[in-house]
């Protein structure tokens, strides 16, 4: 038997209905499915219809001479088209009674019409108001996530996936294949018919609403920190739209086979591969995320021009495409970043022109991938750029935050390319952004925030050996440490170190042996009274005593550094013989010293003598 598929497009017809168009007849051509295949156009203020034929294995004598399948045009008046009509209609007319004189096939076709039509009135309506219960329960889901109320959420979605499937299952057993559905049409009335459409898209309503549920449900588990739950329903979602894709029910009607991606909403896949991403994103697992982000972008290029427009399709692109970029940057691949963060840069801007706020981030984002690999240049450029568009922004309180992050990437930038002058001077200006935004300097985010600026702008200061300015960011670099995690906190005790060894190169010896004074009583509860760590802050502090003359002092604290080392078997032998240097360094400094001293009071006595 032979059919015959009909597309219709018209006026109202969008670019993804031409495009599925060709699609379909290229798969079908290429896997030689058809007898032939007529393209047929009806020209406005035309008498004539023009037919496109591709004919299986016929050559074309004309334009071109092309090998294997070919395309002939030819011209045909209506009369022709209605002969030919006609001619397909008794051939149709065969086949059916072909198909109705085989009596098991009849049968069964009788009994499930029969079926459906007794079961039309009580058990439709039915279905569609368990339907309607269905959509006001998926709308309650969401006032209880709203509320936090996660529990309660979790169980209503576990009803509405049960629900839903039984629905589904009474629809496919009334509606089971798409053959039989087919032919079952061609011996209803009208009314039957549209009663049979009204199931088709209540069936196609529920299997996106089932899609959707598995994606609720993963998000529900996801602001409960479960993730691999969530990843779970994320994928049974991905399962079950694949199911329905590949049973191609209420194929000739819809033409499902090739359409299923149009019919049941893509945004609905689309969505489950974007959350699969991000939930991946989040565990840091970078090359899932990646894989399911770049899936999404693909059904988004599927997308009509209509589903474009209605879920933002370029927007989400756009969005995918800076996830993809991070993903990229987070494992290393720094070209494959730039690519995407380039790609997410000029969708944005595409959309949004080129003074919005979101180009700006984007921007941002792409700097600091060329930073990352030392091409300076360019990551100022877009740093700049993206200074520029925001200084120009209303000053709302995320505003100022923004700026303060860009200003410190530029002075990221001046500092890893050793220009510390103008490191300084965008430390600083990030340094007030982050003021006027954080309203506790010594806590939480705002501690931890001026923390690293302060440390970096004491950085700068002493890589240009301006150990006075270096010293008084490190006094504050120390406070707010203090102040966010204790005295005893490793990062407080590293932080005073750094401080004690800048006020010892600023000569303020009281100052820096109490601090190291105090650092030793730490370092030996933290790392333990043999450590490295004690042993180099013995030896500064015998340092300081000694420059400070307390010779005595000084090479007891070097002489109880030199005995951990020697009695520890796991000591660097070159540490070792550096610290018996500076000891015996000292040793002979002492001895010059005391001769000095003899020396200067034998000169005072002489003197008294004289007098």
């Amino acid at each position: 038997m032979s059919y015959i598929e009909i597309f219709e497009l018209n006026q109202h017809s969008t670019q993804g209905d031409l495009q599925h168009c060709i699609d379909w007849i290229q798969e079908n051509f290429k896997e030689s499915k058809f007898i032939n295949i007529s393209i047929v156009i009806k020209r406005s203020e035309s008498q004539h219809l023009y037919i496109e034929e591709l004919c299986k294995d016929e050559k074309v004598q004309s334009d071109g001479k092309k090998k294997g399948n070919n395309i002939s045009l030819k011209k045909v008046t209506l009369q022709e088209m209605e002969k030919q009509t006609e001619q397909k209609k008794q051939t149709k007319i065969l086949d059916n009674q072909q198909y109705i004189n085989q009596p098991g096939d009849l049968a069964n076709l009788s009994q499930e019409v029969k079926t459906y039509q007794n079961n039309g009135n009580e058990e439709g309506n039915q279905k569609v108001e368990q339907f309607d219960e269905l959509k006001d329960m998926f709308n309650k889901t969401e006032q209880l996530l709203n509320s936090k109320q996660y529990e309660q959420a979790t169980e209503l979605q576990a009803k509405i996936q049960t629900i839903c499937k039984q629905l589904i299952e009474k629809i496919e057993e009334n509606h089971s294949t798409a053959y039989k559905n087919y032919r079952s049409r061609q011996n209803q009335d009208s009314k039957e018919e549209e009663k049979d459409q009204e199931m088709d898209s209540m069936y196609l309503q529920l299997i996106t609403l089932f899609i959707d549920n598995y994606i609720k449900q993963g998000k529900c588990q996801l602001l409960q920190n479960k993730s691999d739950a969530a990843i779970n329903f994320f994928n049974q979602g991905i399962e079950f739209y694949n199911q329905v894709k590949n049973k191609k029910l209420i194929v000739k009607k819809y033409n499902l086979d090739v359409m299923v991606d149009y019919v049941i909403n893509p945004h609905v896949l689309e969505d489950l591969y974007s959350s699969l991403g991000d939930t991946y994103h989040n565990q840091k697992v970078y090359d899932k995320s990646i894989e399911n982000f770049q899936f999404a972008i693909q059904i988004i290029d599927r997308y009509s021009n209509e589903q474009q427009k209605q879920y933002q399709g370029q927007k989400k692109k756009g969005d995918l495409y800076n996830l993809v970029g991070y993903a990229y940057y987070c494992i290393g691949d720094i070209q494959k970043a730039i690519e995407s963060f380039t790609q997410s840069l000029q969708i944005c801007m595409e959309l949004n022109g080129e003074e919005d706020v979101q180009v700006a981030n984007r921007m941002n984002n792409l700097a600091e991938a060329y930073r990352s690999v030392k091409q300076y240049e360019k990551a100022l450029k877009y740093f700049f750029k993206s200074l520029e568009i925001k200084k120009k922004g209303e000053m709302t309180q995320k505003n100022i935050q923004s700026l303060g992050k860009t200003c410190q990437n530029i002075g990221f930038t001046y500092q890893d390319s050793k220009q510390y002058e103008k490191a300084i001077e965008y430390y600083m200006q990030s340094i007030e952004y982050y003021k006027q935004f954080f309203t506790d300097h010594y806590k939480d985010e705002g501690g931890s925030t001026l923390n690293v600026l302060y440390t970096s702008t004491a950085e700068c200061y002493n890589e240009l050996n301006n150990f006075q300015e270096a010293t008084k960011i490190y006094e504050k670099v120390y406070e707010i440490n203090k102040s966010m995690f204790g005295l005893k906190n490793i990062q407080t005790i590293n932080c005073a170190n750094i401080l004690a060894t800048l006020l010892f190169r600023l000569q303020l010896f009281e100052k820096s042996v109490e601090l190291f004074e105090q650092i030793l009583g730490f370092q030996k509860q933290y790392y333990g009274e043999q450590s490295i760590q004690v042993v180099q802050t013995l030896v500064n502090m015998g340092t300081i005593f000694c420059k400070m003359q307390k010779y005595e002092l000084g090479i007891e604290k070097i002489d109880m550094a030199l005995k951990i080392l020697e009695q520890n078997p796991k000591s660097d032998q070159q540490t070792i013989e550096s610290t018996k240097q500076s000891k015996l360094y000292y040793q002979k400094k002492f001895q010059q010293f005391k001769q000095f001293a003899s020396s200067s009071q034998s000169k005072r006595d002489l003197k008294i003598e004289e007098l």
